[in-house]
């Protein structure tokens, strides 16, 4: 394809026909009629590079798009649009003030750029929000809950795009849904089409911080982006770097001038997500290999999620579900005996004898590469204040597991999930939350948004670190009102009680309200009263500073989980809910409902209302009765007050490890052949030699120190000895 149809490609986007539809309008004033049937034609977008390419044969290309449009037929155009997230919009903007530059060039009379610059985005503001609007209000509703269900069945006859087109459920109070405690396996989950739709537009750009940093500083120049490519990821002296230099000699392959080619055995691979830093060391391999499961493999997985269903069920249900749909890896060590060795040294160091220097010498001097010692040090780190060398750290961990990556993998869900029963699997989720904590705190909204995306997309329906907690504010952080609202429309966050957060709904009302969907947003505060009444009074109590001696509500206190869940957001609730106007209609729409004859206070119950009794059965997805994803996020949040909400038997019955927090635990002995823990997989011989010569070395050490002290006593009195002589 040429550059020139390129270009012609990059035209036919949002950004062009919105600054079309821009231009139109400050030149001519069309009536409103006319405006509203422009604007009920959106189109398809994303964000596109072409646009950025120079316009050299203007004439030409129109030409060629004249006698386009006599030979092709007009396509017909989805209703769905695509939000612009803060980083297309500086795309558009850098775009539109090099067309307006160069009108400037080429007339010297006219409003100054910065006028032009402020009307085009204020006017382009007001457009996008219209198209949004109106793109969420044509979504089509289904009216019963036996429509859904067979509107995405196993053998479904609807397309991606055309579901995200005709939309779902818009009264989503009705929808019956599940208990995750009644089926631990998924076995109600049969809408693969809806949940595909939420992912299919992945681009690894996206992962990249770089890109958005691009967007952020248009005025970097290449040779400034390539110094910050060349600063080392940790502190390390120049005599290192010179050695390291010398190894990347003997290392074919190694960098590259993109940072991005590495050698993996006898093959070169190009990094997808990450780039390679000058003070890492060169290898011809990687430390992992990444393995496709197999129907057997996933049979004891689903075995150990259910493990009182028959097994006969269980393997049908792989052959014709979980297999069909999703395709499913493991991360494992290419090299089993120095992964175990790195393994056992680390156990030793970590969780036996705490020791943070042996940890560091794991690291820095014998295995550069091993993932858990790389994340342990990284948080010893941040302990430390020392946040450089610990984002060195982490994207060193992840850089690991992008190097085995295979061609043509991505992270839709459907072609790449990663059961949480894998140790090594749990590691790259572990670095994928410490990551997403990086970018944030770097300004990297976008690039964080994207992360979340991911996070999920590696095992949807388990959720194993509790991306639905948190990932909420990522996206309204970036602007991403639409897609929020798409996912509060999807069976994924709407099947089962637990997988609607509060988070998620309460951003979703924002969401609606920031588009001027004023009744969306009520309706939808409505149904999170319904689940959750009890955070939304400690919302207008605590957070709104509402007046409770005005209210005729009186409600139970809440549960354990929705004392953590609520508390989890209450914390980053005041990042989004910025604006006043937002929080008085907050405010006064709590006020409404607490108030409303409609309810009955003494029905209203919180969605985890009866999971502190006794009697329910335990499962392989909750702990004490709380959700162990949402467990895991409070923990890896590092938030002290949320993390003072968790019971303290948690802490002292459970395993809390910072590399790995509340890791699945095998039910029988069969499982504990499927679960990998870390003690099965360190070498049981290798540790007890390390502890022994431990032993040695600290019975050394303390004859040493005996010896000492006693030299020292000699040496006293021989001192005193002369002065009784003397005296």
């Amino acid at each position: 394809m040429s550059s020139r149809q390129l270009r012609r490609l990059g035209k036919d986007d949002l950004e062009t026909t919105l600054l079309k539809l821009t231009s139109k309008a400050s030149s001519s004033s069309p009536a409103l009629e006319n405006e509203d049937e422009s604007l009920a034609q959106p189109t398809v977008t994303s964000s596109n590079m072409f646009m950025l390419m120079d316009d050299d044969d203007e004439e030409e290309e129109e030409e060629e798009e004249e006698e386009e449009a006599a030979v092709s037929p007009v396509e017909e155009e989805s209703p769905i649009i695509k939000l612009e997230t803060k980083s297309q919009k500086r795309n558009t903007k850098k775009t539109s003030k090099k067309k307006n530059k160069k009108t400037k060039n080429q007339s010297k009379k006219g409003p100054s750029l910065k006028d032009e610059d402020g009307e085009d985005d204020e006017e382009f503001a007001r457009l996008l929000t219209q198209f949004q609007k109106k793109n969420i209000t044509s979504y089509k509703s289904l009216d019963s809950q036996e429509e859904y269900d067979e509107y995405d069945d196993d053998d479904g006859f609807m397309t991606a795009d055309e579901e995200v087109s005709q939309g779902y459920e818009d009264n989503l109070s009705t929808w019956k849904q599940y208990n995750l405690r009644d089926d631990p396996g998924f076995t109600k989950f049969k809408h693969f089409k809806p949940l595909n739709a939420l992912f299919n537009k992945f681009d690894f750009k996206q992962l990249i911080p770089d890109n958005e940093f691009k967007l952020l500083f248009d005025d970097l120049s290449p040779e400034t982006l390539q110094d910050i490519d060349s600063v080392t990821s940790t502190h390390v002296s120049p005599e290192v770097l010179k050695q390291i230099e010398r190894l990347k000699r003997l290392v074919k392959n190694w960098s590259g001038k993109d940072k991005r080619s590495v050698p993996n055995g006898g093959s070169v691979r190009k990094l997808q997500f990450t780039k390679i830093r000058d003070d890492w060391l060169p290898t011809v391999r990687g430390e992992f290999i990444l393995k496709k499961l197999s129907n057997d493999d996933l049979t004891k997985w689903s075995r150990w999620q259910r493990p009182l269903d028959w097994d006969a069920v269980i393997k049908d249900d792989v052959e014709r579900k979980w297999s069909k749909h999703f395709t499913y890896y493991k991360f494992d060590a290419l090299n089993d005996t120095n992964s175990k060795k790195a393994l056992t040294e680390f156990y030793l160091s970590t969780v036996l004898h705490p020791d943070h220097e042996a940890l560091i010498s794991i690291i820095s001097s014998q295995f550069p590469y091993h993932v858990p010692g790389l994340l342990q040090v990284a948080l010893i780190c941040v302990r430390q204040g020392d946040k450089s060398n610990s984002n060195g750290l982490v994207e060193r961990a992840l850089f690991v597991f992008d190097r085995c990556l295979k061609n043509g993998i991505e992270f839709t869900a459907k072609d790449f999930q990663l059961p949480y029963i894998y140790f090594y699997n749990r590691q790259f989720y572990l670095a994928i939350m410490r990551y997403i904590q990086i970018v944030s705190q770097r300004g990297a909204v976008s690039t964080a948004a994207q992360w979340c995306k991911t996070l999920l997309s590696l095992s949807p329906l388990e959720d194993p670190l509790g991306a639905r907690y948190f990932m909420d504010h990522y996206l309204a952080a970036n602007d991403e009102y639409q897609y929020i609202i798409q996912m509060i429309k999807n069976p994924l966050f709407n099947l089962y009680k637990q997988w609607f957060t509060l988070g998620l709904g309460m951003t979703a009302v924002y969401s609606y309200w920031k588009l001027s969907c004023i009744e969306e947003a009520k309706q939808l505060l409505k149904r999170v009263w319904n689940q959750y009444p009890s955070s939304l009074y400690r919302i207008y109590e605590e957070v709104l500073l509402g007046d409770p001696s005005k209210l005729k509500i009186k409600l139970k206190p809440p549960t354990v989980s929705a004392s953590i869940e609520t508390k989890a957001y209450t914390t980053r609730m005041g990042a989004i809910w910025k604006e006043a106007e937002a929080k008085k209609f907050l405010l006064d729409e709590l006020a409404s409902i607490f108030n409303s004859t409609s309810f009955d206070t003494d029905a209203v119950k919180d969605i985890n209302d009866g999971d502190d009794d006794d009697d329910v059965a335990p499962t392989s997805f909750f702990i004490n009765n709380i959700p162990i994803n949402l467990l895991r996020f409070a923990i890896l949040s590092q938030e002290s007050s949320v993390m003072a909400a968790i019971p303290e038997e948690i802490w002292s019955d459970h395993s809390v490890f910072e590399f790995d927090v509340l890791p699945p635990q095998p039910h029988d002995r069969e499982s504990e052949y499927v679960v990998e823990t870390i003690e099965g997989l360190i070498d049981s011989k290798h540790l007890e030699i390390s502890q022994m010569n431990r032993f040695a070395d600290e019975e050394l050490l303390q004859h040493i120190n005996q010896l000492s002290i006693q030299e020292y006593l000699e040496q006293q009195q021989q001192q005193q000895q002369p002065n009784e002589e003397i005296e």
